[in-house]
């Protein structure tokens, strides 16, 4: 697996949908690849973040979340609805 197919597979395997073989290569990945292991850790933090600054939908974002931050959540959300 390269860095761009683990980007590619991170949603569902945070979602639990690989299984057998495919989060095997997946985790192998992960162990072998720091910058990977960093980024999949960076990735559940932007979505606790993300869920916590939208807990209630008339709050506004909370300050110390990134602009950037919230943008790129919001393009995976828009994206994964398609």
């Amino acid at each position: 697996m390269t860095c761009k197919e683990f980007v590619d597979f991170i949603r569902a395997y945070r979602d639990g949908e690989l299984t057998g073989a495919s989060r095997r290569v997946f985790e192998d990945h992960i162990s072998n690849c720091k910058r990977c292991e960093i980024y999949l850790r960076e990735y559940g933090e932007v979505i606790a973040l993300a869920k916590g600054a939208y807990a209630d939908p008339d709050d506004d974002i909370p300050a110390e979340v990134p602009r950037e931050m919230v943008d790129a959540v919001l393009a995976t959300l828009r994206q994964q609805k398609n």
